[in-house]
């Protein structure tokens, strides 16, 4: 009797650990599912944000390349402007210098022409006063 309670328990044991071990083995594949899923998910995400980074760090270098073309014109569009405001600025000193002149020029024709008139009439009033001493 005492025997076969021993047998009978250890068998029941042998059953027990039997469906222990099944049950570990369902428990780690079920853990192990669970963990791929989740890192699946998780590395998902990474890769998404990986690809995300991958984008912008693109866009950041095609915008700081823009960014130094615009620059680069900029400066050549200013290197125009100023050109053309020197240009303009001598433009109105030559027009200016070309008044002064202009008037000077005047200012010297009037006095010719007065002293033109002045030499005709003194020369008249010569010639009158050489006729006028001639005895006739």
């Amino acid at each position: 009797m005492f025997a076969s309670i021993l047998k009978e328990h250890a068998v029941k044991k042998a059953e027990i650990k039997r469906q222990a071990d099944a049950c570990a083995r369902e428990i780690a594949d079920t853990t192990a599912s669970v963990t791929e899923e989740l890192l699946d998910s998780i590395n998902q995400g990474v890769a998404e944000i990986h690809s995300r980074q991958a984008q912008i760090e693109a866009e950041a270098k095609a915008l700081h390349k823009e960014t130094a073309q615009l620059s680069k014109q900029t400066t050549q569009w200013l290197k125009l402007y100023d050109g053309f405001a020197h240009a303009l600025k001598e433009l109105g000193d030559i027009e200016n210098w070309t008044k002064v002149i202009e008037n000077d020029l005047g200012s010297i024709n009037s006095m010719l022409q007065q002293i033109a008139v002045n030499n005709n009439i003194q020369t008249a009033s010569k010639q009158t006063q050489a006729e006028e001493s001639v005895p006739t």
